[in-house]
């Protein structure tokens, strides 16, 4: 009796390795997706490890057993030469697969959101931390035969302005060029027929408006306020009125106080708008589509002066006497 139980242990135990043997390579190597499977977008992050990357790929469904996957990345060898980007991945494919796949240079692409406001340092770090680029953002002259937009730009001054906030892919290790080429073409679209008549029914240039929304989009927070805040600021330019816009000066010293010190505002900087008059030779920022349009469509209104407190919210004045009222009100807390 008991050489039949252990016979029937053996057998079983020999049974259930080889189920396990098939299991694992079914999944590994000779696993396919159906006809009709879907894709997912996965992405692998800069400092991500096979057991991080195992454990996503598990939370989407996309492999069933994250020990083997990590036992078939180095039997294949691909565990260290996993690229960093966004992927489409087919559902249902084996872990070989979607090892070659991660593994396979230039397959992968990069998600990167510009966000609204953001200089041009700002979106060269983003863009160098995301391993896009390994060089500055640099203009080509051709672009100013390729995109009216920049018809008005000055040639001496940098792309601070016309790099479009968005969210782009991008392979590792794009250009300097390319990248600077898919932001301005977004540029060149979002900047609609109707915002080029407006622009040119205004008198002014797209540099110019460019610019100025970029004070804005560093200034107030809302559209009905970004609105407001361009119309007082265009009124104040054809007045010969300085700006006085303490964004300008921070965009000079790095800081990001809400209001600036009086030794600040003597700093001797073009871009300082309480020591000169007119519009700085650049913008500040790049702003988004809504401080672009309201700049373009500015809502008409009789303030003259207006400060923004700590919470956000936004106080006008009509005369100087006014804002050192809202100054004491909402400032000297």
């Amino acid at each position: 009796m008991s050489w039949k139980i252990i016979g029937i242990s053996g057998c079983s135990m020999v049974i259930l390795m080889a189920v396990i043997v098939s299991m694992f390579f079914y999944e590994s190597f000779w696993r396919h997706p159906s006809a009709d499977a879907g894709t997912i977008s996965f992405e692998v992050q800069n400092g991500d490890g096979i057991r991080q990357i195992a454990g996503r790929l598990e939370e989407a469904d996309l492999i069933s057993y994250p020990f083997w996957f990590g036992l078939t990345a180095r039997w294949t060898k691909t565990a260290g030469r996993i690229q960093i980007g966004t992927f489409a991945l087919q559902r249902g494919l084996s872990s070989a697969a979607i090892l070659f796949e991660l593994a396979r240079p230039g397959a992968g692409e990069i998600s990167v959101t510009i966000p609204e406001g953001f200089t041009l340092q700002q979106v060269e770090n983003l863009f160098i931390s995301k391993s896009i680029l390994s060089q500055p953002l640099s203009f080509s002259e051709d672009f100013f035969s390729r995109f009216s937009l920049l018809s008005s730009k000055p040639t001496e001054v940098s792309l601070e302005g016309y790099l479009f906030p968005d969210t782009y892919r991008f392979f590792q290790d794009t250009s300097a060029k390319k990248v600077v080429e898919k932001l301005l073409d977004n540029f060149d679209q979002q900047w609609t027929p109707e915002m080029r008549e407006t622009a040119g029914a205004s008198g002014r240039t797209i540099h110019e408006i460019v610019t100025l929304a970029s004070i804005v989009e560093r200034e107030v927070r809302t559209d009905a306020d970004r609105a407001k805040v361009a119309d007082l600021f265009w009124r104040r330019l054809e007045a010969g009125m300085p700006l006085q816009a303490d964004s300008t000066v921070n965009y000079v010293t790095g800081k990001k106080t809400p209001s600036i010190s009086n030794k600040d505002r003597e700093i001797d900087s073009p871009w300082n708008t309480y020591k000169y008059s007119g519009l700085p030779p650049t913008p500040i920022c790049n702003p988004g589509l809504a401080a672009l349009k309201a700049a373009l469509f500015p809502e008409p209104n009789g303030a003259w002066y207006f400060l923004t407190d700590a919470e956000g919210n936004v106080h006008y004045a009509r005369t100087n006497e006014e804002q050192n009222v809202n100054k004491n009100l909402y400032l000297a807390r």
